[in-house]
């Protein structure tokens, strides 16, 4: 599923196969990041697609997941526990760096449903 933060950004929830029940933490956490993408994210539209960038966009998430894992919506008695940030070359191919699609994997620890939830935002700049 793939959630349109604005004509630029999308938040994709990846992981596939969990029970119904747990639809509602997904959908919230969807809704969440898709809100924050939308308005902390759109710096990115306008950057070049290089590993400064890429840098700053991990740096920004893990402050977002932070805040959330403080205040209790992810679980882990750590933060590498509670979520993971990636946004580089294994997270993109060749083509999307040089077509200005950035693309980072974000994977978080939700209390509902107990378990890692992954979600690929895909940010495509306005040049290359």
């Amino acid at each position: 599923m793939r959630a349109p933060c604005s004509p630029q950004i999308s938040v994709e929830h990846i992981e596939a196969g969990l029970p119904s029940s747990s639809a509602i933490g997904i959908d919230v956490t969807s809704v969440l990041l898709e809100t924050w993408c939308a308005h902390e994210l759109q710096w990115v539209v306008e950057e070049p697609n290089i590993p400064l960038v890429w840098t700053q966009i991990i740096q920004h998430l893990r402050g977002y997941l932070g805040t959330l894992w403080v205040s209790g919506a992810l679980q882990g008695d750590k933060a590498r526990e509670a979520f993971v940030v990636t946004c580089d070359p294994s997270t993109m191919t060749t083509e999307d760096i040089l077509h200005g699609r950035v693309v980072c994997l974000v994977g978080v620890a939700l209390v509902t449903p107990g378990e890692f939830t992954f979600y690929r935002i895909h940010i495509q700049q306005t040049h290359s």
